[in-house]
């Protein structure tokens, strides 16, 4: 089994992988925030799902408040990572998995902290 190494950067899993991106996914109930402290996957994941979810909810009801509250969460974990490191492996087809949520979760949070007209409106083209 192959497995690669993926670093976690400011709360977020990266890998080399794919391009294909899923729908992100809002939450529908409150859950209790994961703590990861062992190379687990599962636990990973599901913490790296718990961010996406909570920042997709907040997405989703334009509340910049609440995704600066899961931002926040976020940077807490992501500081308690660069205190306690943790050599996280994973197998491709799991690699690909985090990848693919953190890319949810950037999109949301991106989406959550960005006003209504900024976002509708067309990237305006470069100057020549």
């Amino acid at each position: 089994m192959k497995l690669l190494s993926v670093v976690v950067i400011g709360g977020l899993a990266v890998a080399c992988g794919g391009t294909q991106q899923a729908a992100p996914v809002a939450t529908t109930a409150q859950r209790s925030k994961p703590t990861c402290t062992t190379n687990d996957y599962a636990c990973a994941m599901n913490t790296l799902s718990y961010f996406r979810d909570e920042i997709c909810g907040c997405a989703d009801q334009q509340d910049k408040g609440c995704a600066q509250r899961v931002n926040d969460e976020k940077t807490q974990w992501s500081q308690h990572l660069e205190e306690h490191p943790i050599t996280w492996q994973f197998n491709e087809a799991e690699a690909k998995d985090m990848e693919d949520v953190g890319r949810q979760l950037d999109d949301c949070s991106t989406r959550a902290m960005t006003d209504d007209a900024a976002a509708s409106s067309p990237t305006p083209p470069p100057a020549n």
